[in-house]
């Protein structure tokens, strides 16, 4: 499992990115597998916000099956942001997210008991306190996977291969601003909309052949419980038939052994 996270509402993102998620960007056509996206909602970029996505625009992403999660960039009191920031979902009729995304070198597990106690049951993290990037377990009260600028150098490559071989959840970051070294979109940037572009298609193909899912955190987690399980299952039916085996081959051995004492006996 896959996802984008969006960092910033804006107006592109409806009017350009959307478009892109829903139709080739080469010749308009329409693709066969619409891929979604995650929106990372904070103080200062929430729908309706002046100069941002309009909450009708947000709402229609929403309804076509697109996500969001909270955002923190680290810089103030968490609990506090956390009970402002519930006030505001609350006022403007949103549902509060159960996943919050941290910034860069923001996230330290030890949030985990007080995040867990406010409702939140997954934290996006950039690989503080030696977590993996790819997440593939989900045998702990807090999901934690882990998410990547998509352009960075070989490293998104490298996700996205370890996704599809050897299975998990993991995301890509996406802004329109140069924070960070992050992807700068711009409708005139030609080369740059085009490799965009090139990524979604790489990820249509994927989930095309079955290879990749998007999904929300509820369906991702209920779908790597019911992998894991069932590749329990077939690890404990390869020990039962490697112990039948066995049993057979060491039978067989004694068989020889006694044929030979047999036959070559004094």
């Amino acid at each position: 499992y896959v996802g984008v996270v969006y960092t910033e509402l804006d107006p592109q993102l409806y009017d350009t990115v959307f478009n892109m998620c829903n139709y080739r960007h080469d010749d308009g056509s329409e693709r066969e597998v619409p891929i979604v996206g995650f929106m990372a909602l904070y103080d200062g970029n929430m729908p309706g916000d002046e100069g941002l996505v309009s909450r009708l625009h947000f709402d229609i992403m929403v309804e076509s099956g697109w996500h969001y999660v909270l955002y923190w960039d680290g810089e103030s009191n968490l609990t506090e942001y956390i009970t402002e920031m519930k006030a505001r979902f609350l006022l403007e009729g949103l549902e509060f997210p159960k996943t919050i995304m941290f910034a860069s070198r923001a996230y330290d597990v030890e949030y985990d008991d007080y995040l867990l106690s406010v409702g939140f049951t997954n934290v996006i993290h950039h690989g503080e306190d030696r977590l993996a990037i790819v997440e593939k377990t989900v045998d702990s009260k807090m999901w934690h996977p882990g998410i990547i600028g998509w352009n960075t150098r070989g490293q998104s490559k490298i996700m996205l291969d370890e996704i599809v071989t050897r299975g998990g959840i993991g995301f890509f970051e996406v802004s329109f601003t140069k924070n960070d070294g992050e992807f700068l979109f711009d409708k005139d940037q030609g080369p740059r909309t085009a490799a965009y572009g090139r990524m979604l298609d790489t990820m249509e193909d994927l989930i095309l052949s079955s290879d990749l899912e998007i999904l929300d955190f509820d369906l991702a987690k209920e779908g790597r419980v019911k992998y894991l399980a069932a590749m329990d299952e077939v690890l404990k039916q390869i020990e039962a038939e490697r112990i039948v085996l066995d049993k057979e081959i060491k039978a067989l051995e004694k068989q020889i052994n006694d044929i030979y004492l047999e036959k070559y006996k004094d």
